[in-house]
């Protein structure tokens, strides 16, 4: 096994996902001393980030389904179905 890369999702990384043809992740980052619980979507081929969310509280797992359209983000006492990809403030992709 070699490295092929990394993605510098910043401090406690906690959970993530990937698409069904694996070119975006999806990664929860537990929160810190001053530093919101989030979660980022990430181009895998470019190893960059593309947008973040920020969660009132931490996701201990996320899961995409098949299609790729939906990311389902487990929290402790609720889980949120939210469609992938990055929106705006006005919800345009």
């Amino acid at each position: 096994m070699t490295i092929q890369g990394s993605l510098p999702v910043g401090s406690n990384p906690i959970a993530i996902s990937t698409s069904p043809d694996g070119k975006i992740a999806y990664t929860a980052t537990s929160s810190g001393y001053q530093t919101p619980s989030t979660i980022g979507v990430w181009d895998t081929e470019m190893q960059q980030q593309l947008c973040k969310y920020t969660t009132s509280e931490d996701a201990n797992q996320l899961l995409v389904d098949k299609s790729g359209s939906y990311l389902f983000a487990v929290f402790q006492d609720k889980i949120e179905v939210l469609r992938t990809g990055c929106v705006d403030q006005f919800g345009k992709k």
